[in-house]
C-alpha cells in the first residue's frame, strides 16, 4: 500500500536516498514554474529514466505527478490559512496560468479552488458556531 505524498511514504520501507533528495529538491522549488524532471535529475547526476524509475518503484508514481501533487497540497495550504488570491497562489505554488492551476485543483479536490475555500470556510464557521452553542448551553446561556 502506498502512503500519500504529504507523508513521503515508502512501498516496501526502503526509501531510495535519491528519491529523498529529489523531494527535497522539489520542496524548495516547487514554486518555479521551470521546474523540471530533467533539471532534478541533473542536480542529483542521474538519468531522467533512472530518476522516473526510482519514483516508480519507491512511490508507485512518477516525479511529476509528485511535483503536481506537492503543489497542489501547498495551494490547499494557503487557501485554508491565508487571504491570497486565487491567481498568487497559483502563481506561488509554481502555476504560470491560473486557469491551468485551477483545472489541475478541481481534478485532485473534485472542487475548484474558489469552491474549495468557500467550503473549508462554511466548515469552519459550521464548526465554530456548534463549539459556541456547546459553550453557551454550558454556560446555560443559550
Amino acid at each position: 500500500m502506498t502512503a500519500g505524498f504529504e507523508e513521503e511514504g515508502y512501498l516496501d520501507g526502503s526509501f531510495n536516498e535519491y528519491v529523498t533528495k529529489a523531494t527535497r529538491w522539489i520542496r524548495e522549488h516547487y514554486h518555479d514554474p521551470g521546474l523540471q524532471v530533467s533539471q532534478i535529475a541533473s542536480h542529483l547526476g542521474i538519468s531522467r529514466n533512472y530518476l522516473f524509475t526510482l519514483f516508480k518503484e519507491s512511490m508507485n508514481h512518477s516525479p511529476r505527478e509528485y511535483i503536481t501533487s506537492f503543489r497542489l497540497s501547498r495551494a490547499r495550504e494557503l487557501l485554508i490559512g491565508t487571504e491570497y488570491s486565487i491567481d498568487g497562489i497559483s502563481y506561488a505554488c509554481g502555476y504560470e496560468d491560473p486557469a491551468a492551476f485551477s483545472r489541475a485543483f478541481k481534478k485532485k479536490y473534485h472542487k475548484t479552488p474558489v469552491e474549495y475555500r468557500a467550503y473549508i470556510r462554511k466548515e469552519e464557521s459550521s464548526k465554530i458556531l456548534a463549539d459556541v452553542k456547546t459553550e453557551n448551553e454550558n454556560m446555560n446561556l443559550s
